[in-house]
């Protein structure tokens, strides 16, 4: 007798088992049996079914398509995610990036090597979504760019003379207009990368260096514009990525931005295309601040 009870309430425990657990289906189209413990805005906290004395596990919500409980009753979480991808870390609205950094830039040339030449960059970003997601934008971005290189001491011949040139930079004032295509990984709206065009006007450009004459030793410094010698515009491709992170101690809603993007040329800028191919190329280090508008 004793033993037909224990079987029976082994029975009756193992049928409230088989009806007792909750089950979530995934985006991914996963099935798992568990035990929801807490459902909270961004994320809900369960214990594996078969495990429910183990370790509490945690899923983002936007992970979850819904819910069946074990009472039956069903709770849907895609209709949920779509506003909480709206909430304060992607609110779906067009946003401005005001920012300035480092650029560090050089020319590519086919006769001269040259160096890395530090310069400053300015300007400002429209971020617009193109999608109910906040993941997808299109980046409008104007930027002032301190461009240019510097070249390694070098000799050369004038009127039988030999010179040394050493200490040449030049330098090259660039306006610049790039689209690209942002794109924010993970579930919140913190790391993205990019990738677009940019065309750029040369607003002026300048030659410094100091100039050895060998056969007496004199040095004489030279500073002249070289805007005649290349052409007026520039386009190539970008690319890069960056990350933002919420003021929430401001009394406005805005966000602090690191941006770095890489910036390689595809236009011969040398007017005397005949002497040699030169193409610019930089990278660029930006830190600004992020506003919705």
């Amino acid at each position: 007798m004793k033993k037909l009870i224990l079987f029976l309430n082994l029975f009756i425990v193992s049928m409230n088992m088989g009806f007792s657990q909750d089950t979530i289906y995934t985006n991914s189209d996963q099935i798992i049996l568990v035990k929801v413990i807490e459902v909270k805005t961004q994320e809900l906290k369960y214990k594996r079914f078969d495990n429910p004395d183990g370790p509490i596990y945690s899923m983002d919500i936007l992970d979850i398509n819904k819910v069946v409980y074990e009472n039956g009753s069903v709770e849907i979480f895609y209709k949920r995610a779509s506003k909480t991808e709206k909430a304060s870390w992607g609110d779906g609205n067009a946003h401005f990036i005001l920012h300035g950094g480092a650029t560090f830039s050089k020319l590519r040339e086919e006769t001269k090597s040259t160096k890395l030449n530090p310069g400053f960059s300015a300007g400002g970003t429209f971020e617009l979504p193109i999608s109910l997601s906040w993941k997808n934008h299109v980046d409008f971005t104007f930027l002032y760019e301190q461009k240019g290189t510097k070249y390694n001491d070098y000799q050369f011949m004038v009127d039988d003379k030999v010179y040394e040139s050493f200490s040449e930079t030049v330098t090259m004032d660039y306006i610049t207009f790039s689209v690209s295509y942002k794109r924010y990984l993970g579930n919140v709206q913190r790391f993205y990368i990019r990738a677009g065009v940019y065309g750029g006007y040369l607003y002026q450009a300048k030659l410094k260096a100091d100039i050895k004459v060998l056969e007496t030793g004199k040095t004489y410094p030279i500073d002249v514009p070289i805007k005649e010698y290349f052409t007026q515009y520039d386009i190539g491709g970008t690319v890069g990525f960056g990350l933002k992170f919420p003021l929430k101690n401001l009394k406005f809603k805005s966000d602090f931005v690191f941006d770095a993007r890489y910036n390689i040329g595809f236009k011969n800028i040398n007017k005397e295309s005949s002497t040699a191919n030169i193409l610019t190329s930089d990278f660029l280090v930006l830190i600004g601040f992020r506003f919705p508008f």
